[in-house]
């Protein structure tokens, strides 16, 4: 989970320098009029800081 801030990672944006999180993203499509949509879609992402005893844990999910 640590990797997902590294180069290649994918939320190298939310690194800070000398310090070490992990976290998780993900992407679900969403259920529209019964059937899942190619457009509609909710994204998340779960961090946690400081990676080896974390005192701090959030979730952030957009809605399309």
């Amino acid at each position: 989970m640590a990797t997902v801030f590294e180069d290649g990672g994918t939320a190298v944006a939310a690194r800070v320098p000398g310090f070490k999180a992990g976290g998780k993203t993900g992407t679900a499509y969403k259920v529209k009029d019964g059937a899942y949509s190619r457009t509609a879609r909710f994204a998340t992402f779960v961090g946690f800081a400081p990676f080896d005893s974390p005192d701090l844990a959030m979730a952030v999910i957009v809605d399309e």
